[in-house]
């Protein structure tokens, strides 16, 4: 944790052009991703699961989970459905979808620290 009592989660990339001496600071919408997109891996079997199944889940604001989903869908990782029913689901199954993919394809979730 750091002084404002926030955690900060940092990953190392070595992948797509990122170079590897560079560290990734993960925003807090990127945090969001990562927990819907296990989530709803998780709960495949279950079926769609609505933004409010994963932000009673994991205490996320329900208005920015929904923006996060949205984007998510819109990216092409994930299903939306409509209804009384509906909800979301991985658009493929969720041993083809890395952590990268789900933050990165959400853009402007992450932010690029060089390592000295």
């Amino acid at each position: 944790m750091n002084g404002d009592g926030k955690s900060r989660h940092y990953i190392r990339l070595s992948q797509s052009g990122i170079p590897e001496r560079t560290l990734l600071k993960l925003t807090k919408k990127a945090d969001y991703a990562l927990m819907a997109m296990k989530h709803l891996a998780e709960c495949t079997s279950l079926g769609s699961r609505s933004a409010k199944d994963v932000s009673d889940e994991y205490g996320i604001p329900p208005e920015a989970l929904a923006k996060i989903l949205q984007r998510l869908a819109k990216a092409g990782l994930l299903q939306s459905q409509h209804g009384t029913n509906g909800g979301y689901t991985l658009a493929r199954p969720a041993h083809t979808i890395s952590a990268f993919d789900s933050v990165s394809r959400a853009s402007s979730m992450i932010a690029s620290l060089p390592v000295s």
